[in-house]
């Protein structure tokens, strides 16, 4: 399939998926499939392609490891730092 065709393959996708006659998923599906065959065809390799995502690791893993608990530490110092802080403003405020 050459550029131009495929241009107006996702244009009318667009077209149809805003009038309501497709589904969001289907829409993806097909522009997915559209686009990938588009780049198998045309033996298109991005310049600065992206990499798969690694996925984030969750609260509880970051905790376990070290970094974790060392920012959890640093986190933890700094809210009663500031509390301290507050109280100790408050209270040369409210000194009667």
């Amino acid at each position: 399939m050459d550029l131009q065709r495929a241009n107006e393959t996702l244009h009318g996708l667009s077209r149809a998926y805003q009038e309501g006659r497709l589904q969001q998923g289907e829409y993806r599906q097909r522009r997915r499939q559209l686009l990938d065959g588009l780049a198998d065809s045309a033996a298109i390799t991005h310049r600065n392609g992206v990499s798969p995502r690694r996925a984030e690791p969750s609260s509880n893993q970051a905790l376990q490891t070290g970094a974790g608990r060392w920012r959890l530490g640093l986190l933890v110092i700094g809210v009663v730092l500031v509390l301290t802080l507050v109280g100790l403003l408050l209270g040369g405020v409210f000194d009667v």
